[in-house]
């Protein structure tokens, strides 16, 4: 395919084996008419595929199921029933509960879409191409056993935040998770290096990186943040952090 002789132009490897994905997909649904998807995306990879895909005239669709979700996903032809929802009829699972078990049965992130914690229970959103493996595999979260029920659509979300405010030296990242994670900033760097945290929809291992109101940190087994507010406080020489933590 005439497209992907640029992909060594991409100098990020995840980003280059995302669009070789992509290309795959568009490619199958040329040769043999039936639609086809990409697997989730964040805001970051959808804004990345389409940046390339409307530079290469490429025709394609988008799917978010709300406007809730910060997951969707790029189609190819018509939209079949590629996305499912799921409810958990329990109120006391967390965020991080769940995507905890969810990660522990093998999925990644581009499996499974937006989870939302509501007072009913857990939603949330997967492939449907997955609904199998997710059926025999997710029958227990912590020390709950799971029942899936198959939803029609995802209901009016309404989403919640814990507010969490503390003070730290400065804004790099390694401060900030240390705080978080409860360990020392030696520790942090080798949890850095194993994949576990990304900043706006992007892995980082760089502990110097210093965040910003707005950004969006993501910590594996500790939660997702959003950077609410910082106020540096001169006579201290410190700075006030303000977080959001999904609920």
């Amino acid at each position: 395919m005439k497209e992907k002789h640029n992909l060594h132009k991409i100098r990020d490897i995840e980003e280059r084996r995302l669009l070789s994905f992509v290309l795959d997909q568009e490619e199958q649904y040329r040769k043999t008419g039936r639609s086809t998807s990409s697997g989730f995306l964040n805001e970051r990879e959808l804004s990345f595929l389409e940046g390339y895909l409307n530079h290469l005239d490429i025709d394609y669709s988008v799917m978010r199921l709300s406007p809730a979700c910060e997951r969707s996903i790029i189609y190819f032809g018509e939209y079949e029933d590629f996305i499912s929802v799921y409810y958990i009829r329990n109120r006391l699972l967390k965020h991080s509960d769940v995507l905890g078990s969810f990660f522990a049965t093998g999925y990644t992130n581009s499996m499974l879409g937006d989870v939302f914690i509501q007072p009913d229970g857990v939603y949330f959103t997967n492939l449907t191409k997955y609904n199998p493996f997710l059926e025999s595999s997710l029958v227990k979260i912590g020390k709950y056993p799971v029942v899936l029920e198959r939803r029609d659509a995802l209901p009016e979300i309404e989403k919640h935040f814990e507010e969490m405010q503390f003070i730290l030296t400065s804004l790099r990242l390694d401060l900030v998770v240390a705080h978080l994670t409860h360990q020392s900033r030696s520790q942090v760097s080798q949890f850095l290096r194993e994949n576990n945290v990304y900043v706006n929809f992007k892995r980082v291992e760089r502990p110097i990186l210093r965040l910003k109101e707005g950004d969006i940190l993501s910590v594996q087994r500790v939660g997702k943040f959003r950077v609410k507010e910082t106020v540096p406080l001169a006579k201290k020489g410190k700075v006030s952090i303000c977080l959001e933590q999904y609920k």
